[in-house]
């Protein structure tokens, strides 16, 4: 499993990795800081510090989880991202949704600080979705299962 972007880890590794043993976990964050802070506070684990639009993620992952990171993106990057996703092999992507939204408001986004919705079923993007998880954050928003074996 891929975690793109990790952040400080506070949720994932304790809550989830630690009860999961089974499952090869590396966290992604760009800020290489946080990754040397999260490289002492969980030894053992696996952490890289990168761009997720611009170098290529590691391969092998099965699921790559992304939770409210290609919403600072502009469409460029988002694009970019979601298909750096698919490069590394991983069948699905696990990430926040909000639905029925027009992905191309992102095009005019000016800075990675805004936030932006995207729906990946909708184009550009044009994810199958395997399963809505749960809602997330209200109606219309969730966290969604997609495929990711036919990103171009």
């Amino acid at each position: 499993m891929l975690d793109c972007a990790c952040g400080d880890a506070t949720w994932m590794v304790p809550f989830f990795v630690a009860k999961h043993p089974e499952i090869q976990y590396t966290g992604v964050d760009v800020v290489s800081d946080v990754i040397a802070r999260n490289k002492q506070r969980h030894p053992g684990v696996n952490f890289l510090s990168q761009d997720l639009s611009e170098i290529p993620l590691p391969k092998g992952a099965e699921l790559i989880f992304s939770k409210e990171t290609v919403n600072h993106m502009h469409l460029i990057d988002a694009q970019k991202a979601i298909q750096q996703f698919a490069a590394t092999g991983a069948r699905y992507l696990l990430t926040n949704v909000h639905e029925d939204v027009d992905n191309f408001v992102g095009a005019e986004k000016t800075c990675h600080t805004t936030y932006i919705k995207y729906d990946y079923e909708l184009p550009p993007f044009s994810l199958r979705k395997v399963a809505r998880v749960i809602e997330y954050q209200g109606l219309q928003t969730s966290f969604t299962l997609f495929e990711l074996n036919q990103v171009p």
